[in-house]
């Protein structure tokens, strides 16, 4: 009745308006009213036309309306089927938590990956990794439960974690893994230069045991072991095999070990391995860059390169022994001298807080320059030394002006670089280590002295004397100078041959490590050359401050398995000598055989 009631109303109004406005109109005849009647009639009828058109429109958006809630209905009730199913029937587990991250709820099949009983558990006491997770929104990531691999999804945001079985597809990854080429370069260190003295039936007999020891330890894991040059072997296995030899901790060095003990001769093996899904040209690059990173390292020992893993190191259990052969320290004289001579001038830097080491074999390197008569500049920053050094250097600046004028601070090294500077390193192989990363950023051209093992981080240097034979860059340094110019000796004073006379005392600890042959020549060349033996002692000792600072933290010392020195704290120490001068000092102590001194070097 009410949807009739405007309408009814509407008429209502137009008969009252037609009756009052009836008598003023005249009808002179009968069509005339006829004709009035229609045009009435024609207004109801349009009137009457719209309404039923968009009453209709109406009706046909309601019944679409009525269809579309029905189909959702319908809808809806399988959504909630098909929910049901996958929050109870589907093998997908999914755990939610509260804001304490206390399981508060879990499906079915979250229960039997874990444990039916896990309602109102603590995420940590459930699963550590899953707590760890959730601690730090990670939202994609795989774990282990009962021997079984998941992939977890985590909605930081409603803290649910959905958790689907993976073990066949990692099943399959791992055996792919396993299936990855991996190779091997083996050398035989030292071997020509120990045989050299025997006769060749003894020669003969000593090489097939170590080429025997070594392919049985190559069968054992299933390996192809093949020659390619004297001392010099391949083998090729799988990453598998590989992993096996890795938790033997290669015990290939052990035995070679023995043998050359047994024989009395010093003979070790090196190798470098690469585990990389690559193809073999690549393969080979990797493991050849493997093997020449642990020959850089002194020898006796493996570098094994596996992908997207930190490079691992096995064994040099012996210091580094020097090669009786002087052949390869002249040729890379000769090889340094090439690039100096090949360059405008000579930039010289050492480490930061540099030590009488750096100083020392930066005052070599700037002779090197002056023979080849090129101009030569030290990075100096003078609070970038060591203590000892600044002291030292106080000394230099009124004894040694002329060579204190190329001695130059890091912003002025760099307005006097050009494209064809040289800057040659001394003394540090860590790029993070240098006195000014700003004159090594700058440096197109780089060589690297050192005689410290090459570690993950190193140079891009176009030549690079690495010998972690030699105790000190200093007695590098010394022999490069002998074989660097043959026509004329290279003249160096008394101030600056006790400058690098202190610093093989600094880096032998007194003669007492990392000694050899080559180390006591070198000294004694140096004392030639006017060395002060008693200024050196004079200038290395250690002021009240220095040593009240070494004694209070070695008031902090702890043993560990009565062997085992630790001195550790919580402040920032810049000083990386004293550090070190700590744990020499705690080295002292009676029945101790190694000794750590572990503090912080910045803030960070």
């Amino acid at each position: 009745m009410k949807r009739w009631l405007l309408l009814i109303i509407a008429l209502i109004v137009l008969g009252t308006s037609v009756y009052l406005y009836l008598p003023y109109f005249v009808f002179e005849s009968g069509s005339h009213l006829t004709a009035f009647i229609l045009l009435l009639s024609s207004f109801v009828f349009i009137f009457t036309a719209v309404y039923l058109t968009a009453n209709y429109q109406n009706r046909q958006k309601v019944k679409t309306l009525q269809n579309r809630l029905s189909m959702w209905t319908k809808l809806s009730y399988h959504v909630n089927q098909v929910g049901d199913e996958v929050f109870n029937e589907l093998p997908i587990g999914i755990i939610a938590l509260d804001e304490e991250f206390e399981i508060k709820w879990a499906n079915p099949h979250a229960k039997t990956i874990f444990d039916t009983r896990i309602m109102g558990k603590d995420l940590k006491d459930v699963h550590p990794q899953l707590h760890f997770a959730a601690m730090n929104n990670k939202i994609q990531f795989i774990i282990q439960v009962k021997n079984e691999s998941y992939d977890v999804t985590y909605r930081s945001e409603y803290k649910f974690f959905y958790l689907f079985n993976v073990t066949d597809r990692e099943l399959v990854k791992q055996r792919y893994d396993e299936q990855i080429p991996a190779l091997g370069i083996v050398y035989l260190d030292n071997l020509d230069e120990a045989l050299a003295s025997m006769d060749v039936s003894e020669q003969s007999s000593l090489k097939g045991e170590y080429l025997a020891a070594i392919a049985d330890w190559a069968n054992k894991y299933n390996g192809f072991l093949k020659p390619y040059a004297d001392e010099r072997l391949v083998v090729v296995l799988f990453r598998k095999q590989l992993n096996m030899m890795i938790q033997d901790k290669f015990d290939i060095l052990d035995k070679v070990r023995l043998i050359s003990t047994q024989n009395q001769v010093r003979v070790s093996v090196s190798m470098g391995v690469a585990s990389w899904d690559v193809n073999y040209e690549e393969l080979g690059i990797y493991a050849q860059n493997a093997i020449e990173l642990a020959e850089k390292r002194g020898g006796d020992q493996v570098v094994v390169n596996i992908q997207d893993q930190k490079i691992a190191y096995f064994g040099a259990k012996n210091d580094a022994s020097a090669k009786n052969s002087r052949v390869g320290v002249r040729i890379n004289a000769q090889t340094i001298k090439d690039f100096i001579e090949k360059s405008s001038n000579i930039i010289v830097m050492g480490h930061n807080q540099a030590d009488l080491d750096a100083f020392g074999a930066m005052i070599a390197v700037y002779h090197m320059a002056i023979a080849s008569k090129k101009n030569a500049y030290l990075v100096v920053d003078e609070d970038k030394l060591d203590k000892t050094v600044q002291k030292i250097y106080d000394i230099v600046k009124s004894d040694l002006p002329a060579f204190v004028e190329s001695c130059m601070d890091s912003e002025s090294i760099i307005k006097i670089m050009s494209q064809d500077s040289l800057l040659i390193v001394v003394d540090t192989q860590s790029p993070k280590m240098v006195m000014s990363p700003e004159v090594l950023e700058k440096a197109s051209k780089l060589v690297v002295i050192d005689h410290h093992r090459v570690g993950e981080e190193s140079f891009n240097a176009l030549f690079s004397f690495i010998e972690p034979y030699a105790s000190s860059t200093i007695e590098l340094m010394m022999e490069l100078l002998n074989f660097y110019n043959m026509e004329e000796e290279i003249k160096i004073s008394p101030l600056e041959a006790t400058i690098m006379y202190g610093g093989l005392v600094v880096d032998t600890n007194n003669f007492s490590y990392r000694t050899g042959a080559r180390t006591f020549e070198v000294a004694a060349k140096l004392k030639d050359l006017g060395a002060d033996v008693t200024s050196v002692k004079l200038w290395l000792r250690r002021d009240l401050m220095r040593t009240l600072e070494i004694n209070h933290l070695l008031g902090n010392v702890e043993i560990y398995l009565e062997k085992f020195a630790f001195v550790v704290t919580t402040d920032v120490y810049e000083d990386r000598i004293l550090l070190a001068q700590v744990a020499d000092a705690a080295l002292q102590i009676n029945g101790v055989d190694a000794a750590f001194m572990i503090a912080r070097m910045d803030a960070n």
